[in-house]
């Protein structure tokens, strides 16, 4: 398994992404009966078993793309050296100078046809220091967004050939109608190193998005949750999202 700062391309975690989007696989459940009306709904994922039946996903790039240029990886594995547990793992070159990848999970067992106020908090592990956000073109400038949907999401072919998520998540720095701008991959507690090879935790929450983040669960009372970093910076960036937590909120 590598490690998150050696470059080295595997298809293990992208080679079946489209058939993954296609066939549902992954989905955890909220709880054993579905959320009494008008009662909040906590789900909690900490990813040190496993990766909890969230699935890898990428987009805004060219149908039939090959993983090997982009050196793209997606997987569960540890954290990096310096920290404890397990997180989902994502890394790229952006060759395109538009992506979008992340994971996403189903959540089942909410009221159903109920319309919920979606707020979380992600702890995500990163190697680029906040203070070179400022600079041009900065790896910093990678927007980490949450998103929820009453469907599976899945890569779709646009006109042009390119691959794009069924679903409203905005482009870059802004949010989408289905999804909210949490922050960046600069973490603020880290100090500028040589190599960017030293790994931080920091917290990134829906406490203050520029707008709430709503979706209505389907008539069997399932969303679905999308998380990912959204970014036209070209280089290579790496990240571990190491803990998640969401509160669905009947609106």
């Amino acid at each position: 398994m590598p490690t998150p700062t050696t470059r080295r391309t595997t298809l293990a975690g992208f080679g079946l992404v489209g058939t993954l989007l296609a066939t549902g696989a992954g989905g955890v459940s909220a709880q054993e009966e579905a959320a009494p009306a008008g009662e909040p709904v906590v789900v909690s994922f900490d990813f040190e078993a496993d990766a909890q039946g969230w699935v890898p996903m990428v987009v805004d790039l060219p149908e039939g793309y090959d993983p090997e240029v982009g050196d793209l990886l997606q997987e569960w594995m540890p954290l990096p050296e310096g920290l404890d547990g397990h997180g989902l793992y994502s890394q790229a070159a952006n060759q395109s100078d538009d992506l979008f990848m992340g994971w996403w999970s189903q959540v089942e067992g909410l009221a159903p046809v109920t319309e919920y106020l979606v707020e979380g908090t992600l702890v995500m592990a990163s190697n680029m220091p906040g203070e070179i956000a400022g600079e041009p073109n900065s790896p910093a400038e990678v927007y980490v967004k949450f998103g929820a949907i009453d469907r599976e999401p899945e890569a779709i072919v646009d006109d042009e050939g390119r691959l794009r998520l069924n679903a409203d998540k905005g482009a870059e720095a802004e949010g989408g109608r289905d999804a909210v701008v949490l922050g960046t991959i600069a973490n603020p507690d880290l100090e500028r190193g040589e190599d960017f090879s030293t790994f931080a935790l920091h917290e990134l929450s829906t406490d203050e998005p520029m707008r709430p983040l709503t979706a209505t669960a389907t008539d069997d009372g399932t969303l679905w949750l999308f998380m990912g970093t959204d970014s036209g910076y070209p280089g290579f960036t790496t990240q571990f999202y190491d803990a998640v937590e969401m509160t669905f909120t009947p609106q």
